[in-house]
């Protein structure tokens, strides 16, 4: 039994040293001055994409709110993307465009419904602005968020951008787990934009150079086409960074089933991309020298370890009963919620690790 409580020592103690030291070197650099430079005035065409499928509850807000997120920008069109939605989205969409006579704004269908890459995919090789920026239905945009954004394209090694998010809806127990692991999210991404580019990419608010898209295409059967790109450009040479100046809102469903399901296809989709991309490892500044191998580490190594910790501690508290005098620190709400938020996240990723990597594009709120 000793040797189980070695084993079981020696991989807490690995993972516990693994985190320390990359949280205590990401607060460091997160308070770096960014890699990159910005400036607010830009003469770039924008193009804002909203991907759709099945949206009908949220689109005229989503419309409303673009349009105003805009208004501060001249050379602005807006495309919505409708994947086949079965609702009336598509419907929804045209008769605002008509009720409200737009310029500079399209309603399209993708005919193929094979899902959101293949629908961006479709999209980016018709247009022809200087900037791409790809905004969820149900992400609502604050109103500086578009020229905070597109401020870091006056630098001409960024090629991607991605916004941040903060939280909207019903205040639960998910919620308070997701808030503080935005809160560790957003000192994660600062540090990683600081040092060089973000190794995770969020779709509820990015933009990147249309000229790029033509060297590459986002894999049909990603779940994370988000993140997907942000690997992508930065094997190009260029820089994907962090934004936090340019603010979003997520609505984070009080459904603990339909997160759990977003969370498990939202994990699939990290980890087939983190394994997928092991050829950075070492290359490309300090995305493959150091960002790369603590995103191998959490997103695919660090989950396996959580799993063998898990299956090995009835056996060390079998040997060790006092060991459960630890459980009492769960009665401290902080201790409790961290805890919560790390086990659901590895077992998210586990089930991502294991289970088969095609889907189908589901709508934002279910």
């Amino acid at each position: 039994m000793d040797i189980v409580f070695e084993i079981f020592l020696g991989l807490l103690t690995f993972q516990i040293l693994v985190f320390a030291i990359f949280n205590l070197f990401t607060l460091w650099a997160s308070k770096r001055p960014p890699a990159f430079r910005k400036d607010k005035v830009h003469t770039f065409k924008i193009a804002l994409v909203i991907p759709c499928y099945n949206e009908e509850k949220v689109i005229i807000q989503k419309l409303a709110n673009s349009l105003d997120a805009l208004s501060f920008i001249g050379n602005a069109t807006i495309y919505v993307l409708d994947d086949g939605s079965t609702d009336n989205t598509f419907k929804l969409a045209e008769e605002y465009e008509v009720q409200h006579n737009l310029k500079n704004f399209f309603v399209w269908k993708n005919l193929a419904k094979n899902g959101k890459p293949t629908a961006l995919n479709w999209i980016f090789g018709k247009l022809k602005e200087d900037i791409i920026v790809v905004t969820d239905a149900d992400a609502s945009l604050e109103k500086d968020s578009i020229i905070e954004l597109i401020s870091n394209f006056s630098d001409p090694c960024v090629g991607a951008v991605n916004g941040r998010i903060v939280l909207s809806g019903q205040s639960s127990l998910t919620q308070k787990e997701e808030s503080m692991y935005r809160r560790i999210f957003d000192v994660w991404r600062r540090a990683e934009s600081n040092l060089d580019s973000c190794a995770i990419f969020s779709g509820q608010l990015m933009a990147f150079r249309r000229e790029l898209f033509e060297k590459f295409k986002i894999d049909d059967n990603t779940y994370s086409d988000d993140t997907d790109l942000a690997y992508k450009i930065r094997r190009l040479g260029y820089k994907a960074v962090y934004e936090p100046n340019a603010v979003v809102s997520e609505y984070l469903t009080v459904s603990v089933l339909a997160r759990t399901k977003q969370e498990i296809r939202r994990a699939r989709g990290l980890t087939r991309i983190t394994l997928k991309n092991i050829g950075v490892l070492g290359r490309f500044g300090y995305f493959g020298k150091i960002i790369y191998p603590f995103s191998l580490f959490n997103y695919v190594l660090s989950p396996l370890i959580t799993l063998m910790l898990l299956l090995l501690l009835p056996f060390v508290v079998i040997e060790y009963p006092l060991l459960l005098a630890l459980l009492l620190l769960l009665l401290i709400r902080p201790v409790r919620t961290a805890v919560f938020g790390y086990l659901y996240r590895q077992m998210a990723l586990i089930i991502g690790l294991i289970t088969p990597d095609r889907g189908r594009w589901k709508p934002s709120r279910e």
